[in-house]
């Protein structure tokens, strides 16, 4: 039964009627409590009736009600007796004891044994009817109470496993409780402060499905094995890695623990045909050391970075790993590859990557160290051909790449796939700078910018933006940014509530002579001759 239909369940069960058991030695009482009673509109029913203390102790026992309404003075049994044991079979069952004498001493014994209500007879029904409405109230917030209980209990139930997992993160991280035994016992965990190690598992198949089928394949291999274990939930972030902590024996070495991930991924592999990447940590004394245990397989799996995916590496092997190499000779063939790209010699851009990758491996680097260093150098490259298509998707794909040699490979393949043909991607590139000095021009005028300014903005020298514009529209740069700013002081000049220094200001023009001049020469008319002409017309010249 699923959660929903067991909160269901439970809500019927506590919003069921309240059944009612009557036992009265006289017709005509029983008769007047059975029918002078509205017991539907205080959501009662009467379940059964007896005429003697015996038999309604055997409807108690049958029926379980949850009021028993009992004259004191009974048949075979008392109804003292029988409330007395009414209590012992349904301690919470609520009970109202009726006398024909007002005796202190039956009231006092009534006490004691838990009633709820002491009538007098000659019974009214309207008296009646009142004590149940109290215990109506009282029954109701008890079955309200027990339903919250049962919903919060299924509730837990349903998420205990994820609880589980999230506790066993925290505890991964180093948020190590005062009580671990006792929320480790609450949470049904298993392992034991001793000897524990932590596995990172990676498919390459990265969906829900794949990590549904991934946990039952290392539980099965764990549980044939004999090792307790359970998950972890390091983050939500999707492809994250699958987190295994697990109970290492007191022979269990380093080769021991490799041997034992291996056969795991090869398990994994011929039950699922899931291909996983182990990182594998080193071993802790103690939860104390659990944090730290984590911290390796996680940084071990990273180094499938330069190894490569599929297989299991183990913390204790990167961490005794001799490298050689330098950031800077990466550095220095970027240069190169970016020329050999413009000019299309594909020959030389893959001589040029296999290069890089010989440098990159051998380099002392995190994998989180060695992707900063090629943000910093791809971006150059990516940001350089970007107007030939080639946007923030494709840097972070390839700078997101599983590997090295992925990385490398994603780059290869872009500046290849960019550059068939050599005359088209220079043409291309220089129209993309002529817009990109236009764009500068149009963003900045009113700054009254330099060559140097518009060239440092877009990366190109500035005699080579001078040469390049030029070639491309046949004016200079600053005819070109003189036009746009004296025709943006003209439609300025439209709103006949600026004046010309303002005008002026606003484009750039600290002299208003020189201005003065500049627009005359363009426009054959004074400033002032300008605005009288065509102050609100907006857009006409």
């Amino acid at each position: 039964m699923n959660i929903h239909k067991r909160i269901l369940f439970a809500a019927r069960k506590w919003n069921s009627l309240i059944k009612i058991v009557i036992a009265e030695d006289e017709a005509l009482e029983m008769e007047a409590m059975k029918n002078d009673v509205d017991y539907s509109s205080l959501g009662m029913e009467v379940a059964g009736t007896a005429y003697n203390g015996k038999n309604a102790l055997e409807l108690v026992k049958r029926i379980l009600p949850d009021i028993l309404i009992t004259d004191i003075v009974m048949p075979k049994l008392s109804g003292l007796e029988l409330a007395k044991r009414a209590k012992e079979l349904r301690p919470d069952i609520s009970i109202v004891l009726i006398s024909g004498h007002q005796r202190f001493d039956y009231a006092r014994q009534g006490i004691e044994y838990g009633v709820d209500g002491f009538l007098i007879k000659p019974l009214f029904p309207e008296h009646l009817y009142a004590t149940l409405q109290e215990i109506a109230k009282k029954i109701q917030q008890r079955n309200r109470r027990r339903f919250d209980e049962e919903v919060y209990a299924e509730e837990l139930r349903a998420n205990l496993p994820v609880l589980r997992e999230l506790f066993i993160g925290s505890v991964m991280t180093g948020a190590l409780p005062e009580d671990v035994q006792k929320r480790f016992d609450y949470y049904g965990i298993t392992l034991t402060d001793s000897s524990l190690s932590a596995m990172c598992l990676l498919p390459e198949e990265k969906s829900d499905a794949s990590m549904l089928s991934l946990r039952r394949c290392v539980s099965s291999f764990f549980g044939a094995m004999d090792r307790n274990h359970c998950f972890a939930i390091l983050s939500r972030i999707q492809n994250e890695p699958l987190c295994v902590l697990f109970q290492c024996g007191a022979e269990d070495g380093s080769s021991t623990l490799f041997d034992l991930a291996e056969q795991l991924r090869i398990s994994i592999l011929n039950d699922s045909g899931l291909a996983v990447t182990i990182g594998l940590g080193s071993c802790a004394s103690g939860w104390k050391g659990i944090a730290e245990c984590v911290t390796h397989a996680q940084r071990a799996l990273e180094y499938r970075f330069y190894i490569g995916s599929g297989q299991v590496i183990s913390f204790q092997d990167i961490s005794s790993a001799v490298h050689y190499g330098s950031p800077n000779s990466l550095r220095s063939l970027f240069v190169p590859l970016l020329d050999a790209a413009d000019r299309g010699d594909e020959d030389e851009v893959e001589r040029l990557c296999a290069e890089m990758k010989r440098e990159a491996s051998g380099f002392n680097l995190s994998p989180e160290s060695m992707r900063l260093l090629f943000s910093e150098l791809v971006s150059r490259i990516f940001f350089s051909r970007y107007e030939l298509g080639l946007g923030a998707n494709d840097f972070c794909e390839a700078i997101n790449a599983d590997t090295l040699d992925g990385l490398i490979e994603h780059i290869k393949n872009e500046l290849l796939s960019k550059n068939q043909s050599t005359g088209r991607y220079i043409a291309g590139r220089e129209q993309w700078l002529v817009q990109r000095i236009k764009e500068e021009i149009g963003s900045h005028y009113a700054e009254n910018p330099t060559i140097d300014d518009i060239a440092e903005r877009i990366y190109i020298s500035a005699g080579y933006a001078a040469k390049l514009f030029r070639k491309h529209t046949g004016e200079s740069i600053n005819s070109y940014m003189i036009r746009i700013r004296i025709q943006a002081a003209a439609d300025i000049l439209t709103d006949p509530s600026v004046n010309i220094n303002e005008a002026a200001a606003r484009t750039g023009y600290t002299n208003i002579s020189y201005f003065s001049s500049v627009f005359r020469k363009h426009f054959n008319c004074t400033p002032r001759e300008w605005r009288d002409l065509h102050a609100g017309k907006t857009g006409e010249q």
